[in-house]
């Protein structure tokens, strides 16, 4: 009978220390997966930041370049200073 108690007595404490075991090993997941969705979000972020500026900078070089080829030679695009000429330009373009 004694050595059953004991016995009965060791199982709860190897499931004991096995439940801790558990319990560390949850908390240390937990903190792993906080960790990882700072990181995938700083990610997202940086890579968000990047397309957005690569989309401003198309849209503000090469797009109007592309766009206005056929109205000036390359060398007379400045679109910033001509910005009116070139919508005249457009404008007698699709009226004539």
């Amino acid at each position: 009978m004694l050595k059953t108690q004991l016995e009965a007595l060791r199982s709860q404490n190897i499931s004991k220390s096995g439940g801790l075991n558990n319990e560390r090993k949850r908390e240390r997941n937990k903190r792993m997966r906080a960790n990882q969705s700072v990181s995938v979000t700083l990610l997202t972020f940086i890579c968000q930041t990047l397309v957005y500026l690569f989309t401003l900078l198309v849209i503000q070089f090469f797009l109007p370049t592309i766009f206005f080829w056929y109205l000036h030679e390359p060398g007379n695009i400045c679109l910033l200073e001509n910005l009116g000429h070139i919508i005249f330009d457009v404008l007698m373009y699709i009226t004539r």
